[in-house]
Order: C-alpha cells, then sequence, then structure tokens
C-alpha cells in the first residue's frame, strides 16, 4: 500500500507526559495514540508489530501441545468468589454491577475461567494432561500507569493453563514451557534475563520472570556473575552475615539529638549501618506488626505479604504506634506491647546493636535482641542489595 494511502500520523515534538526512549519512539512513530491514562489506541503500525508477535507466540505454543481457546473478559463475581479471590484481590480488580445488578468483574487474569471450562470438559483423569492458551485483552486497573506500554491499565496477554495427573508431569511442562519462552524471545531479537519471582496472585511454588536488562524498567534483579544465581529483588534470597560485638555489654542509653534516621544516627554515634535495627511499622488489619532489619537494608515488602498471606498491608499512623509503645523515629521493641514483632534473620543472630529507646532525642547502644526484645518471630524479611552475598 502507498503511504500517501496508509493511515497513520507522526509526531515531530515529543509529547509532554513522553520521558522513557520506548514512550517516545512508539508516540512519535504513530505506533499508539493515547486514550486515557494506561490505555492506548494500537494504530495500524504497532498492530502489525502485535499481529507478528503473536504468530511467533502461537507457533511456539502449538509445538509443545497447546491449544488455543478465547475466554470472555468480562465475568460473574460468583465465578471468583469461588476460589476466594473476589475478596481476596483489591482495588486492582474493577467491579461493577450489570443491568440486572448481578456482580461483574473486569477480568485482569483467566484461572477462574478457564478452570471453569476445563472442568465442563474433562470428565476423566485419561483426558490429561491438557495446555490450553489464548490472546486476550485484560484490566487491571493499576494505581501508577507510567512509561507508555511499561505499565498500562488495559493489555493484550498471552496467558497458558495447564493441566496434570502429577507433580511430575507437571514439572516436565514447566520446562517445555520454559524452553518456548526462550524460543520466543530469540526469534525476536532478545536475549532475555531469567530470573526467580515471586508467584503473586496465582500462587504455587515456583515462578521466573523473563525480564529485559534496561535503565528504564519497572524491577531491579539482584544477579551473581560468578555462580549464575538471579532472582527479583522483592523475593532474592542472600547470605546473612550477623553484627557480632560485644555480646555481654549491658544496654546503655545514649542522647541522639536530631538523629532519627540511619543515615543521621550512624554519622552522630560513628557507627556502620549494619550496627544498626530499624524498625518498619505495618497496619494489618487493624493491628500493628513491628519488623526489624538491619539499617543497611530494606524491608522486602513482597516476603511480608506472603509471610502474612496479607490482602492489603498499609504503613502504620504514628499513633498506632505510640499505643504499642514506641516511638516513631526513636523506636525499637523494647518494652513494646500489643504488636507483632518479626526480625529478619540476620538481626536475630546479632548483637551489639544500635536501635531506638523509644524516647524522643535518645537510642540504645549494646542492644541484643534475644535479650532485650519481647517474644519476636524470625524469617527472611529484608531485601536483598549490592551488599548483600549470595545465597549459593
Amino acid at each position: 500500500m502507498k503511504l500517501s494511502k496508509y493511515f497513520y500520523v507522526t509526531l515531530r515534538e515529543t509529547p509532554s507526559d513522553a520521558t522513557m526512549p520506548s514512550h517516545i519512539f512508539l508516540m512519535r512513530g504513530g505506533y499508539i495514540k493515547p486514550v486515557s491514562t494506561g490505555i492506548y489506541s494500537m494504530m495500524p503500525i504497532g498492530y502489525r508489530v502485535i499481529q507478528k508477535i503473536v504468530n511467533i507466540i502461537r507457533e511456539e505454543m502449538n509445538k509443545i501441545g497447546g491449544i488455543e481457546v478465547d475466554l470472555p473478559v468480562v465475568q460473574t463475581a460468583e465465578l471468583w468468589s469461588e476460589s476466594g479471590r473476589y475478596q481476596a484481590i483489591g482495588e486492582e480488580l474493577l467491579r461493577f454491577k450489570d443491568r440486572n445488578n448481578h456482580n461483574m468483574v473486569l477480568a485482569m487474569t483467566h484461572e477462574e475461567a478457564m478452570t471453569d471450562l476445563v472442568r465442563y470438559v474433562l470428565n476423566s483423569y485419561k483426558q490429561l494432561p491438557v495446555m490450553l492458551y489464548q490472546f486476550k485483552t485484560k484490566y487491571r486497573d493499576e494505581a501508577r500507569a507510567r512509561g507508555g506500554l511499561i505499565r498500562v491499565r488495559e493489555f493484550l496477554m498471552k496467558d497458558a493453563y495447564s493441566f496434570h495427573t502429577s507433580q511430575e508431569d507437571l514439572d516436565r511442562h514447566y520446562q517445555e514451557e520454559y524452553d518456548a519462552y526462550l524460543r520466543i524471545y530469540r526469534r525476536v531479537g532478545i536475549e532475555p534475563v531469567v530470573v526467580q519471582s515471586d508467584t503473586g496472585i496465582m500462587g504455587g511454588k515456583v515462578a521466573h520472570e523473563f525480564m529485559l536488562d534496561t535503565p528504564n524498567g519497572e524491577d531491579y534483579l539482584i544477579l551473581c556473575k560468578k555462580c549464575g544465581y538471579q532472582a527479583n529483588r522483592e523475593i532474592a534470597k542472600f547470605q546473612r552475615v550477623p553484627f557480632k560485638g560485644d555480646e555481654n555489654a549491658a544496654l546503655e542509653k545514649v542522647a541522639t539529638p536530631n538523629s532519627e534516621s540511619i543515615e543521621e544516627i550512624t554519622k552522630f554515634l560513628n557507627v556502620p549501618a549494619e550496627s544498626t535495627a530499624k524498625c518498619v511499622f505495618f497496619d494489618f488489619e487493624g493491628k500493628l506488626i513491628t519488623v526489624v532489619v538491619p539499617g543497611n537494608l530494606d524491608v522486602s515488602e513482597i516476603k511480608l505479604h506472603n509471610l502474612l498471606k496479607a490482602k492489603e498491608l498499609y504503613p502504620a499512623e504514628d499513633a498506632l504506634i505510640k499505643a504499642c509503645g514506641m516511638v516513631p523515629g526513636f523506636a525499637s521493641p523494647i518494652n513494646s506491647h500489643d504488636t507483632r514483632i518479626i526480625v529478619d534473620e540476620a538481626i536475630a543472630d546479632s548483637f551489639d546493636l544500635v536501635t531506638g529507646a523509644n524516647e524522643e532525642g535518645f537510642h540504645f547502644k549494646h542492644c541484643n535482641p534475644k535479650r532485650d526484645f519481647p517474644k519476636f518471630e524470625v524469617a527472611d524479611i529484608a531485601e536483598a542489595s549490592e551488599v548483600c552475598k549470595c545465597p549459593c
């Protein structure tokens, strides 16, 4: 077709809301047109690219025995209630009522509908294994749509679901899917970084993400160049190095005026960040959760969500923290009450730490959690960083 007859438009100037190179290219090149935040129309040239990718994926799914289906994006709340996810998923699941006042959803994923379809057809284990897949529009009411097509609210997804008679057969097929994904990415000219990841709302024991290493992405990856360990930072494991000073030193309260942050307290007392115990507070169903990690690390909210099996988790208000005997900015579990205390594995085996004294302008030195904290739980709750040692 002649260019003069084609339906497209290019932009001379970069749109004001486009900051990422990919977003700028897609807009100026005439591939996409924004309709609303995180919602785009595909221009003909952009749609052609998508169809080429779809065809590659379809070929690779068919090679491993996949059967293509098409499931509805509008589904009943009853179906989602059956799995418990209608109640468990938060505001990202768009709920509405139809004209007959029935509760409905715009599907953000299709486990419920696919399982409903499979139980309609299958009546014997002899019909297994089976793998079904589809290309379907999904809608997730993302709170922070950004970056053009990087984080959107409406998008086309290929999703596949397999059903098996045994864990061994599932594991075998999982590897087939894994290898198929590698072929798909390589056919479109991408060498992905494959990392272990959180299983998210789907659940399960094992998950991998196929990532593209770019400075404009959404996640941070933990990669070991020596052994090949690769994981999303949210769930990455790492070796703990407990801080150990004088195990028998008595707890000592010291004045630390205008020193609330870890950076301020380490500078004032001239101690390393790993010798401090940092408290982070969360509101879980109206109860205070006190999480303690080394001062040089952050709390992994994904790990905490998984540990608590939490539907919603919010930063705790100062009033709730004070009600449990702690002072924001100068807090520690020492002499606290009515709070669930979860300490990272590194903190549990450390001693001679600096932590808050629960008094404005004061901290404790020589804290030994096993001696000084009330009853606490120990968990892998910290987020890995470049200062950590590989778990392997």
